[in-house]
């Protein structure tokens, strides 16, 4: 039982379609970013008697492709911090990889971008990896995605990349 009574509003903002003001809607996001690219998706939209239209059959495709992407980016960034060893929560993984594993890493410098991403590590967790109600974490948007990929780039660049030639940057902008 959340801290936080479930008011009816919770339950149109968990359980229900987005709306102009709310775009991401707990549950409904999480299934279209787990549908995204799978047949199954087309399947149903061809039985649907709603998608007559193949606009609509585009847009929900389109949806689920983006409310994958948001997932993934927040997954994506969540595993990084932890992978820089920046994580709050006490460390029970004995398999964990961790950048300090490799030949010359440091760690991240204490400070505010140490916080900042400690903080962005809490708020990942509390966004998707596990359903919270009212917890106040800080709000994921392009901003944070960017200063903290700024910030991690900037780590291993200076650190485990520093030496091989290359920066994460031009490895991650591969096309293959």
């Amino acid at each position: 039982m959340p801290i936080t009574p479930i008011t009816p509003a919770d339950i149109q903002d968990w359980l229900f379609r987005s709306t102009p003001t709310k775009p991401r809607n707990h549950v409904p996001h999480r299934i279209r970013a787990l549908w995204a690219n799978l047949a199954s998706l087309d399947q149903r939209q061809k039985s649907s008697p709603e998608s007559i239209s193949s606009t609509r059959v585009q847009r929900i495709r389109r949806r689920c492709e983006t409310d994958a992407i948001w997932e993934g980016r927040i997954a994506a960034l969540r595993w990084l911090i932890e992978f820089i060893d920046i994580k709050p929560a006490p460390k029970h993984e004995k398999d964990a990889c961790k950048a300090s594993d490799f030949y010359g890493a440091a760690p991240f410098s204490p400070g505010k971008d140490f916080d900042d991403l400690a903080d962005y590590w809490m708020s990942c967790t509390k966004a998707t990896s596990h359903a919270t109600h009212a917890s106040g974490h800080t709000d994921l948007n392009d901003a944070v995605f960017d200063k903290a990929r700024t910030l991690i780039c900037s780590h291993l660049n200076a650190t485990i990349y520093k030496n091989l030639k290359t920066t994460v940057e031009d490895e991650a902008l591969q096309p293959d």
